[in-house]
């Protein structure tokens, strides 16, 4: 199951850290603070600093590191493609909610570990798209 929460922006990490420069941070802002650096870095240590800062460095390091494997990604489309059976549940359930699908469209996480080049999810996505289409004409009997 997806979770709903909405993932804290490296803007409101930004105002977190001059806030806490400046008044201090609240119970909530610590909390939140706290929920950003267990989503980053996956689990928290005793004695961790929660320096937003750590966790921007982070989020650029992965980008960059992802905007290398989407660059490598699509490089791979001049390479013959070969028709692939996957189920459509492998993608996100809700793409406006998920980081990666917003940054890189058609390039995202789950398109990229389930098609070998941008070719060969084309054709997948042409030849379910018709599959789908024909499914759907035979769900209204008016139409024959």
């Amino acid at each position: 199951m997806a979770n709903n929460k909405k993932r804290i922006s490296d803007f409101e990490l930004e105002e977190l850290m001059d806030k806490a420069e400046n008044e201090g941070l609240s119970d909530k802002d610590a909390d939140l603070l706290l929920e950003a650096y267990i989503e980053t870095f996956g689990s928290i240590r005793y004695g961790v600093c929660l320096d937003p800062h750590l966790i921007l460095r982070k989020r650029k390091e992965d980008k960059c590191r992802d905007d290398d494997a989407v660059n490598k990604w699509y490089s791979l489309d001049d390479l013959k493609v070969e028709d692939k059976e996957i189920n459509i549940d492998f993608m996100c359930k809700k793409p406006k909610q998920c980081v990666s699908h917003q940054m890189y469209g058609d390039a995202c996480d789950c398109i990229r570990s389930n098609f070998t080049s941008p070719a060969q999810y084309k054709l997948w996505r042409e030849k379910t798209i018709l599959e789908l289409g024909n499914k759907l004409r035979g769900i209204n009997p008016k139409e024959k």
